[in-house]
């Protein structure tokens, strides 16, 4: 059984090239946003359990079933259609239903199955995270008898049922722990690990980093208006003078309503001459060691979009920091995801993509010690920087 699903599964290795996926970076650091979403993938698993196995052995006088259970193993190749199914082949050995007072029946199956996929991960791609299934299927059913037991089978096919947790990772390698009715006589519990074959393709990313324009040149001061000739009269009236508007740092606010006049070039500015944002957005948390946003960072993000809807013409740099503890790679690999996750926040909820840039900097660009906890956690942050 277990050469027969290996071979299953290396069949199934060359057709996972037209599933075959690209890094989210690309060679020159350019982050592209995926289409987080579930996509038609193969994958193959292989799981172990225990079965219990009790054949009829109402009409044999003298014979009857030991009490226990039987180790068992399952192969499985399958392919996800969408977020509600999967359809999946599996090749299974049960073990062997023991009888008093010698002898025993061995059980194995093949067949197929539909699986119904719920939870709120189900459309994430690869199904990353939790999710629960129920499984419906047909199978045939192999007995093979040992010390020359005497039975006949009535029935070699069967429909079977099932029900399951998954719990499956962004790679691809997922886990599962569910129980199968084979048969009336026939039931099976097994953890199992499986792999979703292939990484994204260019056609489920979109770019949301692009080379940044180039700052707008500075608005000519207009030129001053000039004074009217003096009419010839005894005694001509004084020439009214026009005072050109100043916009000393080019913001586009006059200098008369401008708050902050000491904008930086090219930096965007609200009505009033100041920054839209002010670099460290205080409250945008992830879950620990990851890149999912809380709740509350959802809300405040939010309000982000609300700020960037009535800026249509505003850029926006996302750039995300974690403290020293931990591998540096892996710090950078962190920060590079919960910018990129800050980013499809905002693309999911109408920000254009084109208006964004994400950067993940890691431990590189601390801006206190991280020898204190408190050091630490100014150090993990998110922040942003508009442009005009």
């Amino acid at each position: 059984m277990a050469m027969t699903g290996l071979s299953m599964l290396a069949l199934a290795l060359p057709m996972s090239t037209a599933f075959a996926q690209s890094n989210i970076y690309n060679d020159n650091g350019e982050l592209y946003v995926d289409e987080d979403v579930v996509i038609r993938k193969l994958y193959g698993g292989i799981g172990l359990g225990i079965s219990a196995l009790e054949p009829d052995t109402s009409d044999v006088p003298g014979v009857d079933n030991k009490a226990g259970s039987n180790f068992g193993g399952q192969v499985m190749l399958g392919m996800d259609i969408n977020k509600w199914l999967s359809i999946e082949g599996h090749l299974a050995s049960l073990g062997e239903a023991q009888l008093e007072p010698t002898g025993g029946i061995g059980y194995s199956t093949i067949g197929a199955s539909a699986l119904a996929y719920a939870g709120r991960s189900r459309h994430l791609y690869n199904r990353r995270g939790f999710t629960g299934f129920a499984r419906l299927g047909f199978g045939l059913l192999n007995n093979s008898p040992t010390d020359n037991v005497e039975f006949e089978q009535l029935n070699s096919t069967h429909l079977l049922l099932g029900a399951g947790l998954e719990y499956a990772l962004r790679d691809g390698i997922g886990f599962r722990a569910e129980a199968i009715a084979f048969d009336t006589d026939a039931q099976y519990m097994q953890l199992s690990v499986m792999y979703r074959i292939g990484r994204r393709t260019d056609q489920g990313r979109r770019k949301i980093v692009e080379a940044p324009a180039p700052a707008p040149l500075p608005k000519p001061a207009p030129a001053p208006v000039a004074a009217p000739k003096p009419a010839p009269v005894v005694a001509p009236p004084v020439p009214a003078v026009v005072v050109a508007k100043v916009d000393s740092d080019t913001d586009g606010v006059n200098d008369a309503q401008d708050r902050c006049p000491n904008t930086q070039p090219g930096v965007a500015v609200d009505n009033v001459g100041c920054d839209l944002f002010t670099g460290v957005i205080e409250g945008v948390n992830f879950n620990s060691g990851s890149a999912d946003l809380t709740p509350s960072a959802q809300g405040i993000l939010s309000g982000v979009v609300s700020t960037l809807n009535r800026f249509p013409t505003v850029k926006l740099s996302i750039m995300a920091h974690t403290d020293s503890q931990g591998d540096s790679n892996a710090n950078k690999q962190l920060s590079r995801d919960r910018a990129r996750s800050v980013a499809v926040y905002l693309v999911r909820n109408g920000v254009s993509a084109k208006r964004l840039k994400a950067y993940g900097y890691g431990e590189e660009r601390p801006i206190d010690t991280n020898e204190t906890a408190a050091g630490r956690s100014k150090n993990r942050r998110v922040e942003f920087r508009a442009a005009r």
